[in-house]
C-alpha cells in the first residue's frame, strides 16, 4: 500500500502507469450500472490498491465509534435510496469488488470526521470555482481538485438522464455534471467541525447524487431545506432554461444559505462564506490562498477571465490550479467550463485550461432541439 508522504506517493504513482495525471475516458452507460462496473474495473481496482483515502478508511472502521456511525448511515441509506443503493450494488458485481469498500467511500467524510474528532488530521480542502452571470455571459468554470491518486483513474459518465465526472466505483454527483433538464451541478468541499450521524441525516456523496435528478434549482431548493444533513458541502447550481445561478452552502444538521449570483462574478473554495458554521480547525491552507488570489485576480467577467483564474498558479506554494510537486496533497484532477449561453460544456484532463485546449466538448441541454444525447461526444 502508498504510504502518505508526497516522496512515496509520487514514486507509487510511477508504479501505476494507468495512474498516470490526464486522461478522462467516456463510458456511455445508459441505466447499466453493472456495465459501468465491469468497464471502470481496472480503474477501481486501481484506486481501490493504491488511495490513502481508502485505506485509511478500511483502518478507522476497526474503531468502535466509527464502525457504529457507518452501521447508523448505511442502515438508513439503504433504506432512504434504495436505487442509489442498487447502482453501487450493481457496480460493485460488474467490478467484482466487495460492496463494503465502495459504501464505505461513499460515506468518507462523515466517517473521517467521526474519527477526526478523536484524533484530528488537516480536513480537505478541495476543487474551486468561477461563476460569472451578467448581460453576456452566464459561465460556471469549475476545478475538480482531489488526491493524486485520483488521476487518471475517474472518468466520465454519460446515463440516460445525466452525464457526469465521477470517481472510480462511486455515486457520480460529488463532483461536477450535469442532466436532461439543462441543471448543472458542481460541488465544492467544506470541513464544519461537527457531524451528524443519525437516522434521517444524508451523506454528502448521496445529496449529490440525489441533484442529479432534479428538474430546477427550486427543487434543489426544496429538497436541501427538508434534509437532514450529516456533514457539509458548497453546491454551485445553475439552470440553462432558466437562467438561474446559485451558490448553495449547506451545514450539519438544517443549515443552509442560498446566494444567487446576479450580474456579478463569485469565487467559491472550501470556506464557508455566507452560512454561520463553526468550521473544523485542522482546514488547510490552500482554500485560504486560493480565494485571496481568486480576489487579487477579480473580476472574472467572461470565458477568459474565468480561465485566467482556475488556470492560475501565481501562489507558488498553495495555487488555484494544483500540481503534483507544491507540497499540497491534492491535485487538480480535471476542469470544467460550463457556457449557459452557448449551451455547451468544454472539459480538461491533465493539463492546465489557461494554456491548452478542452479534452471534449459536450452540447447542454435547454437549447431547443437538444436532448442529453444529442450528439456525439467532440474531441478538440
Amino acid at each position: 500500500m502508498c504510504a502518505l508522504t508526497l516522496v512515496k506517493r509520487i514514486l507509487c504513482l510511477a508504479a501505476f502507469p494507468s495512474l498516470a495525471i490526464g486522461g478522462l475516458p467516456v463510458f456511455d452507460v445508459g441505466s447499466d450500472w453493472e456495465k459501468l462496473g465491469q468497464l471502470a474495473a481496472e480503474r477501481i481496482h486501481d484506486f481501490q490498491r493504491v488511495s490513502p483515502t481508502v485505506a485509511k478508511l478500511r483502518k478507522i472502521m476497526k474503531n468502535k465509534n466509527v464502525s457504529e456511525a457507518f452501521d447508523t448511515l448505511w442502515a438508513w441509506h439503504s433504506s432512504a435510496f434504495p436505487d442509489y443503493v442498487k447502482e453501487l450494488r450493481d457496480m460493485a458485481k460488474g467490478a467484482n469488488v466487495d460492496l463494503s469498500d465502495l459504501a464505505l467511500f461513499s460515506l468518507k467524510n462523515e466517517l473521517l470526521d467521526v474519527y477526526g474528532q478523536q484524533t484530528p488530521d488537516a480536513e480537505e480542502s478541495e476543487c474551486s470555482d468561477v461563476l460569472v452571470r451578467n448581460g453576456d455571459n452566464h459561465i460556471d468554470g469549475h476545478n475538480e481538485d482531489g488526491e493524486a491518486e485520483l488521476a487518471n483513474v475517474s472518468y466520465w459518465v454519460k446515463t440516460d438522464d445525466f452525464e457526469a465526472m465521477a470517481y472510480p466505483g462511486q455515486l457520480p454527483g460529488g463532483a461536477f455534471g450535469f442532466n436532461r433538464h439543462g441543471l448543472v451541478v458542481t460541488m465544492n468541499a467544506l470541513s464544519p467541525k461537527d457531524v451528524v450521524i443519525k437516522h434521517g441525516c444524508a451523506g454528502k456523496y448521496w445529496v449529490g447524487r440525489k441533484i442529479m435528478d432534479a428538474e430546477t434549482v427550486a427543487q434543489v431548493v426544496d429538497f436541501l431545506k427538508t434534509t437532514c444533513h450529516a456533514y457539509g458541502m458548497s453546491l454551485n447550481v445553475g439552470s440553462t432554461r432558466t437562467g438561474e445561478q446559485v451558490n448553495i452552502e449547506v451545514g450539519p444538521g438544517s443549515g443552509l444559505s442560498v446566494h444567487s449570483v446576479d450580474n456579478a462574478s463569485y469565487f467559491h473554495a472550501n470556506a464557508y462564506l455566507h452560512l454561520n458554521v463553526t468550521e473544523d480547525p485542522h482546514l488547510s491552507p490552500s482554500s485560504a490562498h486560493r480565494q485571496a488570489r481568486a480576489k487579487q485576480l477579480a473580476p472574472a467577467n467572461n470565458r477568459s477571465g474565468v480561465l485566467a483564474i482556475l488556470g492560475d498558479a501565481g501562489d507558488v506554494r498553495w495555487p488555484i490550479y494544483r500540481t503534483l510537486g507544491h507540497g499540497d496533497y491534492a491535485v487538480t484532477l480535471a476542469t470544467a467550463l460550463f457556457d449557459f449561453n452557448a449551451y455547451k460544456v468544454d472539459v480538461w484532463s491533465g493539463s492546465n485550461p489557461l494554456t491548452s485546449v478542452p479534452l471534449f466538448t459536450r452540447p447542454l441541454p435547454g437549447k431547443p432541439g437538444v436532448e442529453l444525447n444529442a450528439g456525439d461526444i467532440v474531441l478538440i
